[in-house]
């Protein structure tokens, strides 16, 4: 208060002594409210009524001049004035913090409150608060919008505490949902955005990097009861690389698709025996489990478990089958150790008691090829077929046919699709 007391004086001394250099009448006038609106005196009290010092013309104020309201929560006024209105003025309350600001006439800045109405997506705000709910705003406010530090309360009963920028969230902020969600980090353009932490309302936080409102990059995610996520997230979920542990002991790590373990990674169990190999949606797919010597216990094929006395029957080898394909489909397990490539398909990879089972691969007489999976004999799992006029189908194949698959020309676009064994 004294240190504003000090700047009005100086500034009234240097207004007072450009008037009279310059023959520029200064005097005092008073503030009235007229039936016409506001008017001017020379004679009132400054304690009761706003008083103007400074330059004059025509008994109003006109130049520069500094406006001072009574009371103590009054205000002062300083800068030019024309034909008795405000042209280019600061307001400053007592504590000298700027709460309004006019450019040529017009209100460009002011601390204040503002009442948002949402229409088509968006808030309009305005000064007047009317009945029903409403978004309500306080703090700095810029071309009828708020700009600066403020706090925004919504009809939904969220509460948003931080910057604005051209009426929307942006900078460091925090906000707190009726639910009991909160917020504390940076914000851009309305959303989430930058580094910030997430507490949810049954006690779930994530600390880290957002995009457009969502988790995006590197972060940690706790839950009650001991669960932990260190990784990647993109659009909000695990996706990426990362660790997961539960709070028994077993940890995942590895590739994440759309908040599930999914791509390579290892999993350690409860037991201490760790998988490794390919997981897809949750569940081991093509893994090894070993105990903690380092020995294979089991496997999983496809997702079904091999046991280990399976497991040491599991050999690399060839072997041969008559063609065409829809015939030995049908007519069951007919393969041998030797045999004409010319004439038949010959298989290399995974043998099981003499059939092909696991991974290998299938070469045809005709140049076509199969890469991937195989069960009983038969195409099962994720491969690739690839033939000899550059076609190729790739996906998830059940009992010899395709079934998740995605059909290319020779061209590489795709041309169509199975799903769940029924083309598309």
């Amino acid at each position: 208060m004294k240190h504003l007391r000090i700047i009005l004086s100086i500034i009234l001394s240097i207004i007072l002594l450009t008037s009279r250099l310059f023959g520029q009448e200064s005097v005092v006038l008073y503030q009235y409210k007229g039936t016409s609106g506001l008017i001017w005196k020379t004679f009132g009290k400054g304690n009761i009524q706003p008083k103007y010092e400074g330059e004059v013309l025509n008994r109003s104020p006109n130049g520069f001049g500094v406006l001072s309201y009574p009371f103590t929560d009054g205000k002062s006024v300083i800068g030019e004035w024309k034909d008795g209105n405000e042209w280019n003025t600061e307001h400053y309350n007592n504590d000298g913090k700027l709460i309004g600001k006019l450019a040529t006439g017009k209100l460009i800045l002011m601390y204040g409150i503002l009442c948002g109405t949402l229409k088509d997506s968006k808030i309009l705000w305005a000064e007047k608060c009317y009945e029903g709910p409403k978004n309500k705003y306080l703090g700095d406010i810029e071309d009828m919008k708020p700009n600066g530090q403020g706090t925004l309360t919504t009809s939904d009963g969220e509460k948003y505490v931080g910057g604005f920028k051209n009426g929307k969230k942006s900078g460091q902020g925090s906000i707190t949902t009726s639910d009991g969600e909160k917020y504390v980090g940076a914000f851009k353009n309305g959303e989430k955005s930058g580094q910030g932490t997430l507490t949810t309302s049954d006690g779930e936080k994530y600390v880290g990097a957002f995009k457009n409102g969502e988790k995006n990059g590197k972060g940690i995610l706790t839950s009650q009861g001991g669960f932990k996520y260190i990784g990647i997230f993109k659009n909000g979920k695990k996706n990426g690389t990362g660790t997961f542990t539960w709070p028994d002991g077993g940890k995942y790590k590895g590739e994440w698709k759309d908040g599930k373990f999914h791509g390579q990674g290892s999993f350690t169990f409860s037991d201490k025996n760790i998988g490794v190999g390919e997981f897809r949606k949750n569940k081991p797919w093509n893994i090894s489990t070993y105990d903690k010597d380092g020995k294979i216990i089991w496997q999983m094929k496809h997702g079904i478990r091999v046991e280990k006395e399976n497991i040491l029957k599991i050999e690399q080898g060839i072997l041969f089958r008559d063609t065409p394909l829809a015939k030995w489909l049908q007519s069951g397990k007919m393969w041998f150790s030797s045999g004409d490539v010319g004439t038949q398909a010959k298989y290399e990879g995974d043998i099981l008691t003499g059939f092909p089972e696991g991974h290998g691969t299938l070469t045809f007489p005709s140049g076509s090829e199969y890469v991937g999976y195989f069960k009983d004999s038969k195409f099962h799992g994720q491969g690739t077929m690839t033939y000899s006029d550059g076609r190729k189908y790739v996906g998830d194949y059940k009992d010899g046919k395709p079934w998740n698959v995605k059909t290319y020309g020779k061209n590489g676009k795709i041309s169509y699709k199975f799903v769940n064994g029924k083309r598309q």
